[in-house]
């Protein structure tokens, strides 16, 4: 689920600006509030779905609670704040340069298997490990697999790391936001 958060907050985060733009004509709307409704949407979906599949899995006895919900939340939580860093910093980057687009599908699909899904870190021989753990989504999937799973797994994460870059992410984007209005095109 936390992939398909960052997938589909990137896809619409996607010339976001330029298809709302006709909203900016009212004073109260800003571009962050184009963004973040869009996000925050993504998320309720996310985490819906996310219930209605844990839901379904548990009465049929195939799925587990997690084992510490503060971890598994907090790991939760630095997947949204990726996502919507990456969505604030996209959001203006392909408003400002219409070529950036073409980038947005192979890097995608591109960090499907760098992620963190599909492995754990421990699985990783010693000197790949460091350099998987450079990707906010690799740390905070294992946050999250330490909620799940609590000490049944051997889970590698740094939390200065991921918090001071999911963190820089969301404020650039939002630094960027606030130039970005001179290059939305009103058609």
């Amino acid at each position: 689920m936390p992939l398909l958060l960052w997938r589909h907050s990137l896809a619409r985060a996607l010339f976001c600006f330029r298809s709302n733009a006709s909203l900016l004509y009212h004073k109260q709307v800003t571009v962050l509030d184009l963004l973040f409704s869009r996000v925050i949407l993504e998320i309720l979906g996310c985490f819906l779905a996310y219930l209605v599949v844990s839901f379904i899995f548990f009465t049929l006895g195939l799925y587990e609670f997690p084992k510490d919900w503060g971890l598994f939340y907090l790991g939760w939580m630095y997947h949204i704040l990726y996502a919507t860093g990456t969505a604030l910093i996209i959001a203006c980057v392909t408003e400002m340069y219409e070529w950036t687009e073409k980038l947005i599908g192979p890097v995608s699909y591109i960090m499907v298997p760098l992620c963190g899904f599909l492995y754990m870190v421990d699985w990783l021989p010693g000197q790949v490990q460091k350099f998987a753990l450079y990707l906010p989504s690799v740390n905070a999937y294992e946050i999250v697999r330490a909620g799940q799973f609590g000490p049944d797994v051997r889970v590698h994460y740094n939390l200065g790391y991921v918090t001071f870059v999911c963190l820089g992410m969301v404020s650039v984007g939002m630094m960027m936001c606030r130039h970005v209005r001179y290059h939305i095109v009103i058609e």
